[in-house]
């Protein structure tokens, strides 16, 4: 039987994983940047192994800057804006793009929007002509709408509604921001989604589409200069829109907050737990905390804590257990441990208590050197293997700078992961593993046998 692991990564590779790829000084790859008047930032990175070339442009908006009672309208925009943009018409977009050999697509998560398009570096100015569209002169025809609104719909029942893991995501997610709009789903709530109007997506479009709101990416076989030329021309003279309106600030948390969910289509039972916490850019933290998930349970592992206290031995209670670190966030990070109990019948209250040991041996005694060493090792080992991936290279720096870190934070973040003493991880571990800091839930077959509490 496979268990799945328990959502909570971030749309494309971890930012955390993907500031690591700067591992190897002598491989790292040239990167020229420059800024256009309007408030364009571009980032060339230099790929010459193949003769072809990404395109992203990532939008510093997402799903954290919807109004309440809208949920949703970013990633619904997102859909609208292949419906027709300036002389390109609905289906213009992926059908170019398909006929020129590349391949598109695009995504929306809290923080950004991006567009990706990978296709031969001779078509790059197609790509920013239509791409300039996009940015400055959508249209769509209304008719249009209510069927992107079937296709999200759709989706969600897909990916979220059938499936309890994913609906017990939302409920903890929801249940550990008090105020900040990360409680709200990307793709949006199922009643807010139907409400939506295109009145309202254009609304949204026109507060925070622009060139002052995007950051342009290009990775591969091409010359700097010559992006920047194009650049300039298809990008230079678009107008800029206002600044990004504040988001809501999440206040302090003082109590532990406890979900239990039960649904029949539950195979095995999931006990989750869910810290908010600092993000990658801390420079104090970040790194630690993304190695802490590491030493605790990383899917790639084979020697974790968690993996030894709950997995390990014939009385073991679980079939899986990992921890996660999800720092790329602007505003707040989100460290989460998850195990999958054998079956039904083990006690969800000893796979806590053993979590919660494991925690506190952690915050007393911090890792041994032998244990951090390995875990740096594996984050930087794995993450340069991805240098080979075009995709990555570009996604490693636009991720970061659409949620506000910089060219100097991604270059510096290897040698931060490499500078982490044990202290610092134990310090991280006692700052931010607190439990009024998190929730905790139990999601369940409707018929669970009786809990039993466990003596410390």
């Amino acid at each position: 039987m496979q268990t799945r692991i328990p959502p909570g990564g971030s749309l494309f590779l971890s930012l955390a994983a993907c500031l690591a790829l700067g591992t190897a000084a002598a491989a790292a790859p040239a990167v020229t940047t420059f800024n256009l008047d309007n408030g364009l930032q571009g980032v060339v990175i230099e790929d010459h192994r193949a003769p072809a070339a990404t395109h992203m442009m990532w939008y510093k908006v997402g799903a954290a800057d919807e109004e309440p009672g809208f949920s949703g309208v970013a990633h619904f925009l997102e859909h609208l804006t292949f419906k027709g943009a300036g002389d390109f018409g609905s289906g213009d977009f992926s059908r170019i793009i398909a006929d020129h050999g590349g391949v598109d697509n695009a995504g929306t998560t809290h923080e950004y929007t991006t567009y990706y398009q990978r296709i031969a570096p001779q078509w790059l100015p197609l790509v920013m002509e239509m791409e300039a569209a996009r940015m400055s002169s959508l249209r769509v025809d209304a008719a249009e709408v209510e069927t992107e609104r079937r296709v999200v719909l759709e989706e969600r029942m897909s990916r979220v509604d059938s499936d309890p893991v994913e609906r017990f995501g939302e409920e903890m997610k929801a249940a550990l921001y008090k105020n900040h709009r990360y409680r709200t789903p990307a793709i949006g709530w199922r009643h807010e989604i139907e409400s939506l109007s295109l009145e309202k997506a254009l609304e949204f479009y026109h507060r925070h589409y622009g060139p002052n709101r995007a950051v342009l990416v290009v990775a591969g076989d091409v010359d700097p200069e010559q992006v920047e030329a194009w650049a300039r021309e298809y990008y230079g003279a678009l107008k800029p829109v206002g600044a990004r309106p504040p988001r809501a600030s999440e206040p302090p948390s003082y109590a532990a907050r406890r979900i239990e969910m039960r649904d029949p289509r539950v195979v095995l039972p999931l006990f989750q737990r869910f810290y908010a916490v600092a993000t990658t850019a801390d420079p104090q933290d970040g790194p630690a905390l993304a190695l802490l998930a590491q030493i605790f349970g990383s899917s790639d592992s084979a020697d974790s804590r968690l993996r030894r206290a709950l997995i390990e031995g014939e009385e073991a209670p679980a079939a899986y257990a990992g921890a996660r670190y999800q720092g790329e966030m602007a505003d707040i990070g989100t460290f989460s441990i998850f195990v999958f109990p054998k079956d039904a019948s083990v006690d969800m209250t000893l796979v806590e208590d053993l979590v919660d040991r494991e925690i506190a041996r952690m915050i007393a005694e911090g890792p041994t050197e032998e244990e951090l060493a390995r875990a740096k090792t594996l984050i930087l080992s794995d993450a340069l293997f991805t240098q080979d991936n075009q995709f990555h290279l570009a996604e490693r720096y636009g991720a970061a700078l659409a949620v506000g870190r910089t060219i100097e934070e991604v270059e510096a973040w290897p040698d931060r992961l490499r500078a982490v003493t044990p202290e610092q991880m134990r310090e991280a571990a006692a700052r931010w593993l607190k439990i009024e800091y998190s929730v905790t839930g139990r999601l369940q077959t409707p018929q669970q046998p009786p809990q039993t509490e466990v003596a410390p």
